[in-house]
């Protein structure tokens, strides 16, 4: 697990506000050690299918361990980054990467949003930033499970021209970085960037897990 205090932050992304296509406003910011406690309270938000998506179990509360382990990230080979709510407390969803050790121009990735934040822009908010700090870091690639379920996750894939493969009942994605930034951004209000501080896997916390948007 990465300890906090020895992390290796590589770059400072900004904070962008978005404008969701219902008039809502977030922001999307770089995750940090410090969002722990919050993000665990994210999770007990998420449904037990939404949790079982994502995170392959219906735990109804991630361990102190796993929330710090999906907080204190590097921001190279690991990587997220998290909706907020309007009070810019309150964590929505988070999107993360992870390169593959044998090809670092490729990264499996992952996103969530807890349900009642579903289908409303904010995974495609998270998946612009994901994929724009992708980009600047020279990974040219994504990887994702999606479950048969997940409909509108598939659906931005495929607009993106992700390639599908079923892999044991698995859907799993590869999609360009650039065509999904593309599909992400697609309804999107322009946003405005603001800087900000920006503070391997177990299974339960690799991106592995799925996708929830």
């Amino acid at each position: 697990m990465l300890n906090p205090a020895t992390v290796r932050r590589r770059r400072q992304a900004p904070t962008v506000r978005v404008r969701l296509p219902d008039g809502a406003r977030i922001s999307v910011r770089p995750i940090q050690a410090q969002d722990a406690e919050e993000f665990g309270r994210a999770y007990t938000r998420l449904s037990e299918l939404s949790r079982q998506r994502r995170f392959l179990s219906v735990a109804p509360a991630l361990r102190p361990a796993e929330a710090r382990y999906l907080t204190s990230v590097d921001h190279d080979e690991h990587v997220a980054f998290v909706a907020v709510g309007p009070d810019h407390h309150e964590i929505l969803g988070s999107a993360r990467y992870i390169r593959l050790p044998a090809r670092p121009r490729v990264a499996e990735m992952a996103i969530e949003v807890i349900d009642e934040w579903q289908r409303r822009s904010v995974g495609r908010a998270l998946l612009d930033a994901l994929g724009r700090h992708a980009q600047s870091a020279g990974v040219e690639r994504f990887t994702a499970f999606v479950s048969t379920e997940n409909v509108p996750m598939q659906r931005i894939l495929t607009r993106a021209g992700a390639v599908v493969e079923n892999v044991d009942g698995e859907l799993e994605y590869t999609v360009d970085v650039v065509a999904m930034r593309c599909g992400a951004g697609r309804n999107l209000p322009r946003a405005r960037r603001h800087r900000a501080q920006v503070g391997r896997a177990a299974r339960s916390a690799a991106p592995a897990g799925g996708l929830v948007a």
